[in-house]
């Protein structure tokens, strides 16, 4: 009898050990994907803090092109303005140099002499005269230096502005960059979980096919060990005995007959 159990456990625990096995292969599998989705969320994480650190980059980068703007206006105004004047003060030495090729400046000066009051009269007007000619002339020259002044700084400004536009579609490719190998470490974290919950899937498939096997080798050995029971009771019961005849009774139911026969 206990051949046959051994013989109808054995089967058994076979595919016990190959369904622990297979689980743990499972157990493997999950493992290594979770694993694998940590360091790609570490991955994420810090492309995020790169995105982030670029982000703050180019806001600062937007709000000193804002400066520059608002400053290249101002420059832009200057130079209009120091033009305008500058045009104006042509026209005014334009039209004296004019009048001094009609008049002649000696015939000036000698006008202002001849109708001066008195020697310092006449002094004080061809003085006069002669500053004027000069503010005028130093007021142009410093009007043109001006002029080149701010153009310079005009020109300052476009050059770093422009600095800063390059190192504004610097950022952004970085970011695009950056936006694109978050996107495929995601694909990547969603292929992991779906290898992680498929393996979990079979897992629990192999657990259940595991339960109910050793649930069904349970019920085996119960009706095993009940028939070995029952036979094991049927071997020990005593043996029914036939009640033997004596002689003597034989020969009287013969003598019997004989009589019944006469």
């Amino acid at each position: 009898m206990s051949t046959v159990i051994l013989s109808a456990v054995a089967p058994i625990s076979g595919v016990n050990a190959d369904t622990n096995s297979d689980i743990a292969k499972q157990d493997a599998t999950i493992s290594s994907a979770q694993s694998a989705q940590a360091q790609a969320q570490t991955q994420v994480d810090s492309i995020q803090s790169k995105i982030g650190s670029i982000q703050a980059k180019q806001a600062d980068l937007k709000n000193k092109m804002e400066k520059l703007k608002v400053e290249g206006k101002k420059l832009n105004t200057q130079v209009s303005t120091l033009r305008q004047n500058i045009n104006e003060r042509n026209s005014s030495l334009q039209a004296q140099a004019r009048s001094a090729q009609v008049n002649s400046s000696t015939t000036g000066y000698l006008d202002a002499v001849v109708n001066s009051k008195s020697l310092s009269d006449a002094i004080q007007k061809v003085t006069a005269m002669a500053t004027v000619t000069s503010a005028n002339k130093n007021m142009l020259d410093q009007q043109q230096r001006d002029i080149k002044s701010v153009q310079d700084k005009l020109a300052e400004n476009q050059k770093n502005d422009g600095i800063m536009v390059a190192a504004q579609n610097d950022l952004t490719k970085q970011t695009k960059d950056l936006a694109g190998q978050e996107a495929q470490l995601k694909v990547a974290q969603l292929n992991y979980q779906l290898t992680i919950t498929t393996a979990q899937d079979k897992k629990q498939e192999l657990q259940a096919q595991k339960a109910a096997a050793e649930k069904a080798a349970t019920e085996q050995d119960n009706k095993t060990n009940a028939a070995a029971e029952a036979v094991a009771k049927a071997n020990a019961a005593p043996i029914i005995q036939m009640p033997k005849t004596t002689a003597s009774s034989s020969v009287s139911t013969a003598s019997a007959e004989d009589k019944t026969i006469s």
